[in-house]
């Protein structure tokens, strides 16, 4: 062995109880059992607790991929897998003609952007940079509604053309071919809040060929959680993909007990055969950036307009 944990408590992740022993690692190889005593190195984990990596379901940990400190905060908390570029806002694709704007909405995740951002004019280009980042946790990455809608037109408060829309869907396409898990949006964000299910059910029918997912930071979190909660389950029965409801919540007092028909809805889409999940943080909390609380307005002509507002 060339790693031998001792007198742990081990979970093991199938959702039985805790139980004491030994665990080793031999070539990179988890192994539980015919364990020997001793090993190159040797830790005794007694009154500790030993689990598989955890998989962080929601992250936006691809904004500060490369980038230590961010490697750091994952993986000191046992996270070994994220998956990332939630919430709409992925690195890529970008546009020269719109790269600012890109990075505008990815500002809420890092500070400064890599020179190399302005060459990931597909996703493959991008993947190719992941590539050669030194990383500590497995990523898999969504392609962002968010930043493919801005990539093609800017932060215009209006729908597609259909030569806009064409080009979108190629963008979501390629992104799928060189590997992206599906497609994730933000539909509380600008400018994403500009426009409708439609747009979005034709993108996602781009990724159900590669079995991809829909994963949504929903229109609505308040008071109007059960309609938004239906927009999501909508893109899933008629682009028939995977649906991820993000971060499951009810946000604001007077709104305590809307989960219930959300759940609801839910089970019913469930019953249809419609595959719908949800994620959820386990805190009482929540964290965006300035944009949701300002009117939708402010931003139609970017983000350095909104901040020079």
């Amino acid at each position: 062995m060339d790693l031998l944990i001792k007198n742990a408590k081990i979970i093991d992740g199938t959702g039985a109880p805790a139980y004491e022993g030994n665990v080793g690692v031999n070539k990179g190889k988890i192994v539980l059992t015919d364990l020997p005593q001793d090993a190159d190195v040797v830790i005794d984990a007694a009154g500790k607790y030993v689990t598989p990596g955890f998989v962080d379901s929601h992250s936006h940990g691809d904004a500060v991929l490369g980038l230590t400190f961010g490697d750091l905060c994952k993986i000191n908390h046992g996270v070994t897998t994220q998956i990332a570029a939630q919430c709409g806002g992925s690195m890529a694709p970008v546009t020269p003609e719109n790269l600012s704007g890109i990075q505008g909405f990815m500002n809420a995740f890092r500070s400064g952007f890599p020179k190399e951002m302005a060459e990931w004019t597909t996703w493959g280009k991008y993947a190719d940079y992941v590539d050669t980042l030194d990383k500590i946790a497995n990523v898999k990455l969504y392609v962002g509604f968010n930043t493919v809608r801005i990539a093609v037109m800017g932060y215009e408060d209006r729908k597609p053309t259909p030569e806009e829309l064409e080009r979108m869907k190629q963008m979501v396409r390629e992104a799928m071919e060189n590997g992206a898990l599906g497609m994730s949006s933000g539909l509380a964000y600008v400018p994403a809040t500009f426009d409708d299910v439609e747009t979005i059910i034709e993108l996602a029918k781009e990724i159900a060929p590669y079995g991809g997912v829909y994963a949504s930071h929903i229109r609505n979190e308040s008071f109007d959680l059960v309609r938004s909660v239906e927009e999501a389950i909508e893109v899933g029965r008629q682009a028939n993909v995977t649906v991820n409801i993000s971060h499951f919540k009810a946000m604001g007092r007077r709104n305590w007990g809307t989960p219930i028909k959300a759940i609801e809805v839910i089970e019913k889409a469930q019953a249809e055969g419609i595959k719908v999940y949800v994620d959820q943080y386990p805190y009482n909390c929540s964290m965006t950036h300035y944009s949701p609380c300002m009117p939708p307005w402010y931003f139609k002509d970017g983000m350095d307009h909104a901040v020079e507002l």
